[in-house]
């Protein structure tokens, strides 16, 4: 209330009693509505046994859902070392949990960047960059100068993990690369069967015959 209506309150006597008038009617229906409310409440509960029944019924609805999801829950806090609440998951959860993709887990795929990588490290390339980096330079710099050597080693290595033929499948059949005035080695199996049989043959060799000494 301002100032302007407490000075007319005081000065003007018909406007108080209207405020009172007021008052009384909002004081009339705010008992009128707790009235019904109270009317609600005893008739929902003369009977207290239909009412618990109603109330227990309502609860076994999805109780074996409500169960398995709290054993998953409380599986997944033991497992994560978590020591907060889980709450249920919604379908917007569902939504966002469905828009992260992760990179894919594949053991060939790292067992191929592995094998890629070179046996020794080389420190060249990193001395190479500190001495082309000059003194003073920003951080923002350096840190994007190795962000350019990492890319270009990543690069190579994948590079070399596609063209290094330890890496190719051993059980794909290749053919060796002609080189020119070389020439190469006929295949046995290639060979005509016919030209082996007429080859020279081997005589059989004599045997050696035992004679008698004259002595004797």
């Amino acid at each position: 209330m301002t100032d302007e209506e407490r000075q007319k309150l005081r000065s003007n006597a018909f406007a108080s009693l209207e405020k009172t008038i007021e008052d009384r009617q909002l004081l009339a229906q705010a008992t009128e509505r707790i009235d019904e409310l109270e009317d609600v409440s005893k008739r929902q509960w003369d009977d207290p046994y239909s009412r618990n029944k109603a109330l227990r019924q309502s609860f076994r609805v999805g109780r074996k859902e409500r169960e398995k999801e709290a054993a998953v829950g409380e599986a997944l806090k033991d497992k994560m070392s978590l020591g907060i609440d889980l709450v249920p998951g919604t379908e917007e959860d569902a939504q966002r949990a469905a828009l992260v993709d992760f990179a894919p887990d594949d053991d060939v795929t790292r067992v191929g960047k592995a094998l890629a990588k070179p046996l020794f490290r080389s420190a060249g390339s990193s001395r190479k960059a500190q001495a082309e980096a000059p003194k003073g330079t920003p951080k923002a710099e350096l840190l994007a100068s190795k962000r350019r050597h990492h890319i270009v080693s990543e690069i190579v290595g994948n590079t070399r993990m596609s063209q290094d033929p330890f890496l190719l499948d051993a059980r794909t059949e290749r053919t060796p690369p002609r080189i020119p005035g070389l020439k190469r080695k006929r295949d046995v199996k290639a060979e005509d069967p016919k030209t082996i049989e007429d080859g020279p043959k081997l005589l059989p060799s004599k045997a050696l015959v035992g004679y008698d000494s004259d002595s004797g």
